[in-house]
């Protein structure tokens, strides 16, 4: 049978490997992204006393992103 997979365990067990690094590396931008934007946020708010919010970390802001979706949500309904 052409094409078919030797081992198809070692094969799903590397898949897996190779997509919790990805998750893990993925992860780790979202932080640092987070990270940046609180910080540009606050100087931002500084210069300008605007009311730009800042996150604490990365859980916040999906908390936030995750809330703006259920109050669109809920306003088309």
């Amino acid at each position: 049978m052409a094409g078919a997979i030797a081992n198809p365990a070692e094969h799903w067990e590397s898949v897996a490997r190779s997509n919790f690094k990805r998750i893990d590396q993925l992860e780790a931008a979202l932080k640092e992204s987070v990270k940046l934007k609180s910080h540009y946020a606050g100087l931002l708010n500084m210069h300008d006393g605007g009311e730009r919010l800042q996150f604490n970390n990365a859980d916040e802001w999906v908390d936030r992103i995750r809330s703006l979706k259920e109050k669109k949500k809920n306003e088309n309904n």
